[in-house]
């Protein structure tokens, strides 16, 4: 009987370990993992969050936001939109300006995306910096104005 009350002691320790582990892995409505963000006329917009060592004088890293666009239709696209990212506090790109308006093309039945090298414009914004305590409390991005071609 001690031992199967071990066993179920140790079972919980080991749940609300891997449970705290994948909430951490949370930021806002991002993921460590690519989620659909918006489709519109064949036209995904995938988001999720990675931890990028900006600088070598940097002791921790940065949170950013990434996109990924996947063009499901049989001919090339250009795809125009607003990549906004929204805090508590406020907002960067809710209204629309040309900061947030990116335009990229996308081959037909392609995708594009980046990642902590940082090659595609558009594609990537600073959410969280480790290294500052205070700042804007980051909540979700979405994608607006929305224009394909």
């Amino acid at each position: 009987m001690k031992k199967l009350k071990l066993n179920r002691a140790v079972l919980m320790f080991l749940f609300l370990m891997s449970s705290g582990f994948f909430m951490a892995q949370s930021l806002g409505n991002l993921t460590y993992e690519w989620k659909l963000v918006q489709e519109t006329d064949g036209v995904q917009f995938f988001a999720k969050y990675q931890e990028c060592k900006m600088s070598e004088q940097s002791p921790k890293p940065f949170d950013i936001a990434f996109l990924k666009i996947v063009n499901n239709t049989n001919k090339d696209v250009q795809v125009a939109y607003n990549f906004v990212t929204e805090y508590t506090e406020g907002c960067n790109g809710c209204d629309g300006g040309d900061e947030t308006h990116f335009t990229q093309t996308i081959p037909a039945n392609g995708s594009i995306e980046d990642d902590c090298n940082f090659t595609q414009q558009g594609m990537a914004h600073s959410v969280r910096n480790q290294n500052f305590k205070g700042g804007w409390n980051f909540e979700k991005v979405s994608i607006t104005n929305v224009k394909i071609d």
